[in-house]
Formats: C-alpha cells, sequence, structure tokens
C-alpha cells in the first residue's frame, strides 16, 4: 500500500504556544508513518516558541522551521506552502495535537479509495476535565464533490437538525495537486478563512472521505478561536465569514453551492442577530438584514425570531 516515495507535508502556524508546543511537535514525530516533511512557522512569537522549534529541529532533520513576522495564521500558513513537497498537506494547530495513526490512516484511504481529501473527527479538549467529540451528528463515507459541498454548508434532516462537517484545515488532510495555481488562504479574513481556501479548492475534487472517528485533539483555552467568550464577535465573524465564501468563484457558478451557502449565510445571520438582541442590541437588525438583502427568506425569519423573542 505505501509508495516510498509518498510523503506528507505537515504545515505547523505557531504563535505564543511554547507551553503546549512539544505535546503537538511529539505526536508528529511518534506517527506510525514516518515519512514526514514538517514545516513549522514562528510567526513573530513573544515567548520561546522560536527556541523551542528550533531546538526540535536539531533533533530531527524532518523539522523545518520558519521565522517571520507576525501576520497571523493564514500569513503563517501560506509563508510554509511554497516549500511543500509531500504528495499530501496537513495544516496542525501548535496548540493541539494527534493520534499516532492518523496519517497512517489517511494514507490508507487516499490509497484504496482515490480520493482527494480525507476528512475526519476532532475531539474538545477542556484541560483534562471533558473530552467530547466535536460533530455527533457527522455523516462518515464517501462523497462526490457537490455532496461533499452540501454537508459543509448544511443539509437539513426531515426533523429539521442540520447535519454538517467542519470547514477546519486541521480535520483534514488534502492532496497537494489540489492546490495548483497556487492557491493560498485569504490573509484578510478573521473568521472561516478556512473555508473560503477550501471553496476555491473544490473545483479540482473529485471524492472526499469522511471518517466518523475523532484522530485530533482541539485544546480548548481562553487563547483560542473556539474558547473565546465573546460569542457576540465570533457570531459577527462567521456571518462575515460567510459572505466571503459568497463572493467565492464555485458560487457564482454553481446553483447547488449557491444554494447551500446562501442558506448558510442566513443560518449565521440570524445567529449574529439573535446575538446583538441578547445583548441588548436590537437595532443591528437592519444592519444584518442590509448585509444579506439578496436572501429574499430572511427578513420574515428575523421578523418571527424578534417575536419570539419579546414574547418569551
Amino acid at each position: 500500500m505505501q509508495d516510498d516515495k509518498d510523503c506528507i507535508s505537515v504545515v505547523i502556524p505557531v504563535y505564543n504556544t511554547a507551553k503546549y508546543l512539544p505535546q503537538c511537535l511529539d505526536s508528529v514525530l511518534a506517527q506510525s508513518f514516518k515519512n514526514l516533511q514538517i514545516i513549522c512557522v514562528n510567526d513573530g512569537s513573544r515567548d520561546k516558541s522560536g527556541s523551542v522549534l528550533d531546538a526540535y529541529a536539531k533533533k530531527d532533520k524532518r523539522i523545518e522551521v520558519i521565522h517571520k513576522e507576525n501576520g497571523g495564521v493564514s500569513s503563517a500558513r501560506n509563508a510554509a506552502l511554497s516549500r511543500v513537497n509531500g504528495n499530501y498537506i496537513h495544516f496542525l494547530d501548535s496548540d493541539d495535537w494527534i493520534d499516532s495513526g492518523l496519517y497512517k490512516t489517511a494514507l490508507k484511504h487516499f490509497k484504496n479509495l482515490g480520493i482527494d481529501i480525507y476528512s475526519f473527527n476532532i475531539y474538545l479538549e477542556n484541560g483534562g476535565r471533558e473530552v467530547s467529540m466535536f460533530q455527533k451528528n457527522l455523516l462518515p463515507g464517501l462523497y462526490n464533490r457537490i455532496n461533499f459541498l452540501k454537508l459543509l454548508c448544511g443539509i437539513k434532516s426531515l426533523n429539521n437538525r442540520v447535519s454538517t462537517v467542519y470547514f477546519s484545515s486541521p480535520s483534514k488532510i488534502y492532496k497537494s495537486s489540489l492546490l495548483r495555481n497556487e492557491i493560498k488562504f485569504n490573509e484578510k479574513m478573521r473568521y472561516l478563512e478556512d473555508g473560503e481556501f477550501l471553496t476555491r479548492l473544490i473545483p479540482a475534487v473529485n471524492s472526499v472521505y469522511i471518517d466518523g472517528r475523532g484522530f485530533y485533539h482541539r485544546r480548548m483555552h481562553s487563547q483560542s478561536a473556539m474558547g473565546s467568550p465573546d460569542s457576540g464577535t465570533l457570531a459577527r465573524n462567521m456571518l462575515e465569514g460567510y459572505l466571503e465564501l459568497r463572493g467565492s468563484a464555485i458560487c457564482r457558478e454553481n446553483i447547488v453551492a449557491r444554494q447551500y451557502i446562501h442558506a448558510a449565510s442566513e443560518r449565521a445571520g440570524l445567529h449574529y442577530l439573535q446575538r446583538c438582541v441578547e445583548d441588548g442590541l436590537p437595532h443591528m437588525k437592519q444592519e444584518i438584514e442590509a448585509l444579506l438583502s439578496d436572501i429574499p427568506t430572511f427578513k420574515n425569519k428575523a421578523e418571527e425570531m424578534l417575536a419570539n423573542f419579546i414574547a418569551d
């Protein structure tokens, strides 16, 4: 199954995570699949992250370190992309860690199924106090391009429950050939930059395998995006992210993509409106309606949501 030429490039953006880095790097070095290129980008860290990276690079020749000025996670990932020489790419966050069998399992699926993306589940780790599976309603299996896009944006079941697969890049391993034409991350986006990146890959995707098992451990803490206590800001960033997605080529050119991305945008708008109302900012309704004015159903749903809020 394994070809001697197979190589997985692991891209790790690093910013002020010195206390977490050893666990992250050790989990990569402990992989049962050994042919790895490990590119670590020190994105202007002010703690000892740079020193930790340099020490690891001296011990293992597979580790390459880039030191650069701070530019954000997308800038750090982009800095590594020009150095990637593996057949496959995984973007790993420096405060997280992975199970030792992830890359061997991924390679098996790439070889046996001929897929372009291998997607898997995530464990949310809360300082040893609580561990939960991030996507409890994940639908595993083999997906073609359009069905994968539908699942990314959310498929509603008969009971109105939305099943989706996480946009996050760390929960996926990509064939490097998908990144032809120098596709990179949008450094201006604050949220859903992973989703915008993924939508630009999708036209070249034939099939994706979604694995319901969790191989990735996301550390929940106050500095992480998912651990942020400011739910209002996160809701706003989510809406802005979906607005960017609506400008993507696949959304403009593919009616199915447009339908599902617009539906996800509407849900993000309602979620943000709910946060605004709870924070005593109902006047934000007009601004949100203006942002989603081309989605005819949004205004009525917003009115219904406000009426229910007042009734409660």
